[in-house]
């Protein structure tokens, strides 16, 4: 029963170390935006697009110009989106 508690708190670690690693490097992502670059909340990308905060909820993932400052946060790239409104647009 120890050789159990030990094994599971062990790769309890090793997932908190790669969660760590991989939230560092999603923050150092969104660093590399342009230094003009405003993240828009939910309503204001939503108004941007004229869709309802419900549809892009759903469709965030669809979307290059997401971000995800963090855990259960969303936000939208203002030039990413305006990007994409002006290929869309083609």
């Amino acid at each position: 029963m120890n050789d159990r508690r030990a094994e599971i708190t062990s790769r309890i670690g090793a997932l908190e170390g790669e969660r760590a690693a991989l939230l560092a490097e999603l923050i150092a992502l969104n660093l590399h935006r342009e230094p003009d670059d405003r993240l828009l909340t939910v309503e204001e990308a939503a108004s941007v697009l004229n869709v309802t905060v419900d549809w892009l909820y759903r469709h965030a993932n669809d979307f290059s110009f997401t971000v995800r400052p963090g855990p259960g946060q969303v936000r939208f790239s203002n030039i990413g989106l305006q990007d994409h409104l002006r290929r869309e647009r083609k």
